[in-house]
């Protein structure tokens, strides 16, 4: 039996706020519709996270490492000696281009009422696990929480978030201020580590930790005392990564846990007070949606390389290390000479972030939260920032690293006019109006092509294997151009005429959009199905990428069969391929394999 290092009472004031089993659950976690199901299957959906580490849920609420034998078993839920048995529970299944998936499963026990909410974080790779213990009884209890987490083989060393080795004298346990634990296995060997984000550091809200001497279970207890009525409740992070260095767990705990609170952790806040490992002020009011704060794409891009996330405060970043926290009068300006713009003033109130000159002359970029940016050099070379705990220092633009402004209710919305963003290689980004003035020309494998910008879904200039502008098209075709030098004269939202040249571009995306996504440089596609994302109705692909949306057109097409000239119309080709053959193969003996209409 675990020895709890505290004992908590946790009441719920309102008993209108229980769990509510369907397909919307308000209340236990931010609402969301999902599919309800009375039977418990064999075997729940597989995930995969942008770190590329599968997840997926046991029948009984485990999370697991999918296929892949790396998690046997992780946090699985024993209440007083008896495991989790859910016997009912809904689910959100992984849609495609969706950053998470849920699950939640159900458990009515004499005298208690246990659940587990699951939600898969593909994004930022992870998993969130809420459990929650509701005292249906008459009288007060005391229940025993166990989450014992197996591999299929030992681990090499135990480490606090901060990468140190986690002290076992006289008994494993976290010391106050530390809120993760880290499972070492080596990179040499093949095998990823195991991160679990417990607690919030607290004293009185650390686990107990056991560990079996084959080093293949870990165990974290708590003990919850319970008023009848009441309810009392878990969270936890668990990771998948690969590190070189123990050391690294602190930047993966860092998309989770910063500065005192959760990052996204998907619980209402108005469920904060019945955490038992968790302070109420642990769990932050976010003030915009994640998909709103996706717009902006430039600036998330840079807070991403940093780890930062924007919170309902001004933030100025020095270092991974050192941050300060303050405040700035909205209603000051900055007098800013932008590149392509001349002298401009911005108001403080617009700006999301500041890209400082990092005290050796870079070029400055001011992010605004329309999700323009502007690049150049600030005239007004002070601001003032009002520090937390603090008296007011002036911030030198110059010599800045990185100044956050706090997240606003006009982040995320571009200006009404605007129709595409068009990013240049100086970092500036232009909100434009009346696209399909502006025209790209240049060179294809095919010929010469011009390409109005209001029919570009998103551009990115890549390097490989040759230097060329990377176009995706409304209506689903791929292009690689090699963009002519010409001058462009593009209007801004705000209604201003700028000339910029064809070369300057970088990227390009539509207003509105939550993310940017080039589907990567890859090796030469030879077939639609490795085309990545969703293919046109009707495509052809060429040699280089290129992915053109649209049908074959003509009267017929001449195919020689073994001597024998067969004439094919068009309209009646399913599909056609062409056979690649192995070493030297000349234009003449270049085979297709044709699928009629027919079936033949």
């Amino acid at each position: 039996m675990i020895v709890p290092n505290s004992r908590i009472t946790l009441t719920c004031l309102l008993s209108a706020i229980a769990l509510t089993i369907g397909l919307t659950r308000k209340g236990f976690t931010q609402e969301t519709e999902g599919e309800f199901f009375s039977a418990i299957p064999d075997r729940f959906f597989q995930v995969q996270d942008s770190f590329g580490f599968f997840w997926r849920a046991a029948p009984n609420g485990a999370v697991t490492s999918g296929e892949t034998q790396y998690l046997q078993s992780g946090l699985n839920l024993l209440i007083d000696d008896q495991k989790f048995k859910p016997s009912r529970g809904s689910k959100v299944v992984p849609a495609e281009g969706s950053d998470s998936a849920r699950l939640s499963l159900f458990e009515d026990r004499d005298g208690i009422e246990i659940s587990r909410d699951l939600m898969f974080d593909k994004e930022r790779g992870g998993v969130r696990i809420v459990d929650s213990f509701r005292n249906t009884s008459g009288a007060a209890v005391t229940i025993q929480v166990q989450l014992r987490t197996t591999y299929p083989f030992g681990w090499k060393s135990l480490h606090r978030s901060d990468g140190s080795q986690l002290n076992a004298e006289p008994v494993l346990a976290l010391p106050d201020g530390e809120h993760g634990i880290s499972v070492r296995f080596g990179a040499s060997e093949g095998r990823p580590d195991s991160l679990i984000l417990v607690s919030d550091g607290q004293a009185g809200n650390q686990p107990s930790i056991e560990a079996s001497a084959n080093r293949r279970e870990l165990v974290i207890g708590y003990s919850i005392d319970l008023e009848p009525g009441s309810r009392g409740m878990l969270l936890h992070w668990v990771l998948q990564r690969s590190l070189a260095s123990a050391g690294e767990a602190k930047g993966a705990f860092f998309k989770f846990w910063q500065r005192g609170k959760l990052i996204r952790p998907a619980v209402d806040v108005k469920l904060a007070q019945e955490f038992q490992n968790f302070e109420q002020k642990s769990f932050p009011i976010e003030t915009l949606t994640p998909s709103r704060l996706r717009s902006l794409i430039s600036l998330n891009e840079l807070i991403d390389r940093v780890g930062i996330h924007r919170r309902n405060e001004e933030l100025l970043w020095i270092s991974t290390a050192n941050q300060l926290t303050g405040k700035v009068d909205p209603e000051k300006a900055l007098s800013f000479e932008a590149s392509h713009l001349g002298s401009i003033d911005v108001k403080v109130s617009d700006i999301a972030a500041i890209k400082g000159g990092g005290g050796f002359g870079r070029r400055q970029l001011i992010f605004l939260r329309d999700g323009s940016v502007l690049s150049g050099e600030a005239i007004d070379d002070e601001l003032s920032l009002d520090i937390t705990g603090a008296e007011e220092q002036s911030v030198n633009l110059a010599a800045l690293n990185l100044l956050l402004f706090r997240a606003g209710g006009s982040d995320g919305v571009p200006p009404q006019a605007a129709e595409v963003f068009l990013e240049l290689r100086d970092g500036s980004v232009m909100a434009l109006s009346e696209s399909e003035s502006v025209v790209l020309g240049g060179h294809t494998s095919w010929g010469e092509v011009e390409i109005p910008i209001s029919e570009v879904a998103s551009a990115y200039y890549a390097t490989g294997p040759h230097p060329r502008l990377v176009l995706l098209t409304l209506k689903g075709s791929r292009l690689s151009v090699f963009v002519r030098d010409a001058p462009l004269s593009a209007k801004l939202s705000s209604g201003e005429e700028v000339e910029i040249s064809a070369l300057s571009v970088k990227r390009i995306w539509r207003a509105n959009a939550d993310g940017f996504e080039s589907h990567g440089d890859t090796s030469e596609w030879i077939a639609l199905s490795e085309v990545p994302g969703k293919l046109p109705e009707s495509a052809t692909l060429l040699a280089g990428n290129n992915l053109i949306a649209g049908a074959l057109t003509g009267p017929e097409l001449l195919f020689d069969v073994d001597g024998t000239i067969m004439r094919l119309p068009p309209v009646r080709i399913a599909a056609m391929s062409r056979r690649f053959a192995v070493g030297e193969e000349s234009p003449e003996n270049v085979l297709f394999e044709v699928r009629l209409e027919s079936g033949d």
